[in-house]
């Protein structure tokens, strides 16, 4: 079952959410803080979406973090898929 975080949920699961992003994107570690910053700002705010996978035993087996992007010379949105983390 996927279940999409909401914003007051995010400081609950943003370790896992760091730990997933710090292995799937490719970020030098000097510029990691700031990263993970906006991350964290785009999360609060409902800019960018964080969903988890749990199983049967309700145990986080996957992370996804998604932003809706807006292309202006077409007028269309569409679903930009940021890291998908598997344990």
């Amino acid at each position: 079952m996927f279940i999409r975080l909401l914003s007051r949920d995010i400081p609950r699961y943003w370790d896992l959410i760091k730990q997933a992003v710090k292995q799937v994107d490719e970020v030098e570690a000097s510029k990691f803080p700031a990263y993970t910053r906006e991350l964290l700002i785009a999360l609060m705010s409902d800019k960018a979406q964080a969903w988890i996978r749990v199983n049967e035993q309700r145990e986080i087996v996957l992370i996804c973090i998604t932003r809706i992007m807006y292309n202006n010379q077409t007028d269309e949105k569409y679903l930009y898929i940021q890291a998908v983390y598997s344990w």
